[in-house]
């Protein structure tokens, strides 16, 4: 019984006539031309992406470090609070300063 691997097909070589030939080049030349604008189109998508990728990436870098600002001003404001040791006036002029750096902060 013979190996169908070894006795695989072949086309044998098909004679193109000059017009055949055209058509065919034309074919090959448009899927080159389709091929290289799907590969530009990838390429955009992709340096888009990674344009997006950065600006977010720098965006929660200013979006951590102003939550950091917020939780030390929270803290203050609790110590301050629940010092006993401090006048009320004293309590009412520290918090109008802070309500004042969040209005210039903003």
């Amino acid at each position: 019984m013979p190996d169908n691997k070894s006795t695989a097909k072949r086309k044998a070589p098909s004679v193109h006539s000059d017009s055949g030939d055209d058509e065919y080049r034309k074919k090959r030349d448009r899927n080159n031309q389709a091929v290289k604008k799907s590969r530009q189109k990838s390429n955009k998508k992709t340096k888009e992406t990674k344009d997006r990728v950065d600006k977010l990436k720098v965006d929660n870098d200013e979006l951590e470090v102003k939550a950091a600002q917020l939780q030390d001003k929270v803290k203050y404001l609790k110590n301050l609070l629940l010092c006993k040791d401090i006048d009320p006036e004293e309590h009412k002029r520290e918090i109008a300063k802070i309500l004042a750096e969040k209005d210039e902060n903003d």
